[in-house]
């Protein structure tokens, strides 16, 4: 079975970007989604992209408004008072910056790091 999400929200932090063995960039950071409907809430997404999807997330800054679209992965923890709880992530197959925030005059690139790169990722 495979899961999707295709969703259109705002950064809530600087993406947090590393670099982890063999030279492969991580970008992780947080979505935040408005639902539809009066009343209807905001849903938080965590998002995490691999090479040159992250090194595309460097450009994005908090505020910024993002399309994201990949599969959805689930992770279970247990919680400091010994709960097993589930994680929802998203795995970005694209990422498209479409807006940045009030007061922002950076720069960035217009380039949409989406399923031109085949290459393998890692498992969480």
């Amino acid at each position: 079975m495979f899961s999707e999400l295709t969703a259109i929200g705002n950064l809530g932090a600087d993406p947090e970007i590393k670099t982890i063995s063999d030279g492969v960039e991580l970008a992780k950071f947080r979505i935040a989604v408005k639902n539809r409907g009066k009343d209807a809430g905001t849903t938080w997404w965590s998002v995490t992209a691999w090479r040159g999807k992250a090194k595309y997330c460097s450009f994005l800054k908090k505020g910024d408004l993002v399309f994201v679209k990949g599969a959805i992965k689930s992770r279970e923890y247990t919680n400091k008072d010994g709960m097993k709880v589930t994680a929802y992530e998203v795995e970005a197959d694209e990422i498209k910056g479409l807006g940045k925030r009030a007061g922002n005059n950076e720069q960035r690139p217009n380039n949409n790091y989406g399923s031109q790169f085949d290459d393998e990722i890692p498992p969480f």
